[in-house]
């Protein structure tokens, strides 16, 4: 019975493991298209990130720079108030909470932007 356990537990361990792998690849091929400007398919990969772990900060944080670049502010602003919401520390909130600012501020939503920009 306790080996059932122990041997239920590993598996549990080994799947998280697997799955943290899974969404590192996707930030890494995400950052890949990011940097080479190609924010399209950077969004694809950060979005396969954050449907395999969606309460992980960098998935949701990276998708709204790569949202943000397409002009796509409402989407952008979304996935950082996600992305401040998944952690709790405070210079990554903050990050989070301002470009959410900033994304607000692109789609004239002035009074939302400043109270974002408060927050960061």
């Amino acid at each position: 019975m306790k080996r059932m356990k122990i041997g239920g537990m590993l598996l549990i361990c080994l799947c998280a493991s697997i799955g943290s792998q899974a969404q590192r690849k996707e930030i890494v091929q995400g950052n890949t298209e990011y940097e080479g400007g190609r924010y399209h398919n950077a969004e694809a990969a950060y979005k396969k990130s954050v449907e395999k772990a969606p309460q992980q900060f960098i998935g949701s944080y990276n998708l709204g720079n790569a949202l943000y670049r397409q002009n796509k502010f409402d989407e952008a602003s979304q996935q950082y108030l996600n992305a401040s919401a998944n952690n709790n520390v405070n210079d990554l909130q903050s990050k989070a909470m301002y470009n959410m600012g900033n994304s607000l501020l692109k789609s004239e939503k002035y009074a939302e932007s400043i109270e974002a920009y408060k927050k960061a």
